[in-house]
Order: C-alpha cells, then structure tokens, then sequence
C-alpha cells in the first residue's frame, strides 16, 4: 500500500518554502 501513499505525495507539494 506504499505505492499509493508515494503517488499521492509525489502529487502534493511536500517542500513549499519559500
């Protein structure tokens, strides 16, 4: 169930800094 947890963060913007 990994693969799916790394697409939706693969998906999601983990590093929003400025």
């Amino acid at each position: 169930a990994d693969e799916n947890l790394r697409l939706i963060r693969s998906s999601l913007p983990e590093a929003v800094e400025p």
